[in-house]
């Protein structure tokens, strides 16, 4: 467990863990809204 703590306080192995922590809630947050809610609607000041 020792071994392991140690491995984990390297900065190399935090960053590529902070990583893909949140590249898996980015992909997350994609899967569950997609992509349409961005074209759902017209634009509101069109005629100023």
């Amino acid at each position: 467990m020792d071994r392991l703590k140690q491995w984990y306080h390297h900065p190399v192995v935090q960053w590529a863990a902070l990583t893909c922590y949140y590249t898996a809630i980015l992909l997350g947050l994609i899967l569950i809204y997609g992509f349409t809610a961005a074209h759902t609607g017209t634009f509101i000041y069109n005629e100023f």
